[in-house]
């Protein structure tokens, strides 16, 4: 299986390329990096990036993936929407034996896509997926802390219960870098 970086803001998104603004999360996405072997073997080994637009969690996310690929785990850094439009529920089983192919799976932007039961149930089986087999991924988010502990449907409840045992939630905090020409 390949490495699969599609946007190219991914692929230039290195921890040489930080511009240091929040030293905290830059030194914890560095120590995942460097502990990954030790990690993916343990329950807590997922990330979730919660925070307001333009704070650096894609960035934080797509610079553990790069520096994973450069360490030669295979990753693959998507969106929701385009997994979903990459398949058909009648190639789901396929595609999830294919992404159990990558030792991690980074999905950006998780809440933005259009909120519909297709949707909320390919992240329930890619999540319920990953938790079963024990596999690391990354989600970043806009939500905040309420809606991610306190989520107004069923599926969502499901989706956050997993993700409650498997992974580490990490608020990005800061103002929009997009907005000040960062």
């Amino acid at each position: 299986f390949h490495n699969i970086i599609i946007d190219r803001k991914f692929k230039e998104a290195i921890f040489d390329n930080d511009d240091l603004r929040n030293t905290k999360i830059t030194t914890y996405c560095k120590e995942y990096v460097i502990n990954f072997g030790k990690i993916i073997k343990k329950k807590k080994n997922c990330l979730v990036f919660i925070g307001n637009t333009g704070t650096g969690k894609s960035f934080f996310a797509a610079c553990i993936g790069n520096a994973l690929i450069d360490t030669g785990y295979t990753v693959l850094v998507t969106t929701l929407p385009r997994l979903s439009a990459d398949i058909g529920f009648d190639d789901l089983n396929i595609k999830l034996k294919q992404l159990k192919q990558y030792q991690m799976l980074i999905i950006d932007d998780w809440g933005i896509e259009r909120k519909t039961e297709i949707m909320d149930e390919l992240l329930q089986t890619v999540v319920d997926e990953r938790y079963r087999q024990g596999l690391p991924m990354i989600l970043t988010s806009n939500r905040t802390t309420q809606q991610m502990f306190y989520p107004e449907d069923a599926m969502d409840h499901r989706i956050i219960s997993r993700l409650a045992e498997m992974a580490e939630v990490i608020p990005v905090k800061g103002t929009d870098r997009r907005m000040m020409g960062v």
